[in-house]
């Protein structure tokens, strides 16, 4: 599977028995200084952040991205990241977290991918990146029929959140299915609206 993470870890480090790629930090005795130990709050996680980067190969062109940020469940966390993305203009569009006593992964979509990769790299955030499916939807009866679409499907979710309010007043779901490929034809087929990254951008 592949892990994007770029800036406090190394590549290829080691695996776990699934095959997934560990990565440990470069900068060891910084995480030691800090009492967090990156390479084991890494290996408790690295199912999640791994089911999130095997949905980015084979994913449509100009498909919404989500990053998975890894990080320790430390007070004021999340809003250095909120902060920092900010900062340089770049929007959190939709957010959810799921965290543990001792670590979190924050998994966001943003209206600037390119911009706010590199600010996470450049930042020694790790993180993952992954492919969702973003659908609108505008009443709880669309939930309905969108919920009864995947069932018909036999399509499995993953996780699912929803988008900050549109500027135009539609609700958002950002979705990570078993299979985005199919759900994305079938959502089409019920007279969903799925949007591109280019239709959420600002």
């Amino acid at each position: 599977s592949m892990i994007t993470s770029m800036g406090c870890l190394e590549e290829n480090a080691s695996s776990d028995s699934a095959g997934d790629q560990i990565f440990t930090p470069r900068r060891r005795s910084t995480a030691r200084r800090r009492g967090f130990s990156w390479e084991m709050r890494i290996r408790g996680n690295v199912a999640a952040l791994s089911m999130d980067a095997k949905v980015m190969s084979g994913g449509r062109a100009d498909a919404v991205v989500q990053f998975s940020v890894f990080t320790p469940n430390r007070l004021g966390r999340l809003h250095e990241l909120v902060h920092l993305l900010g900062s340089r203009s770049v929007h959190v569009l939709a957010l959810t977290v799921q965290d543990t006593t001792d670590s979190a992964i924050i998994r966001l979509v943003l209206d600037d991918p390119d911009q706010g990769r590199e600010l996470l790299r450049e930042n020694d955030f790790p993180f993952a990146e992954s492919v969702v499916i973003a659908v609108e939807i505008n009443s709880s009866e669309d939930l309905n029929r969108l919920m009864a679409a995947l069932l018909e499907a036999e399509i499995n979710i993953n996780y699912l959140y929803v988008f900050i309010p549109h500027p135009q007043g539609k609700s958002i779901l950002a979705m990570s299915l078993e299979d985005n490929e199919m759900a994305e034809a079938v959502f089409k087929r019920h007279q969903f609206t799925v949007l591109k990254q280019s239709d959420i951008s600002r």
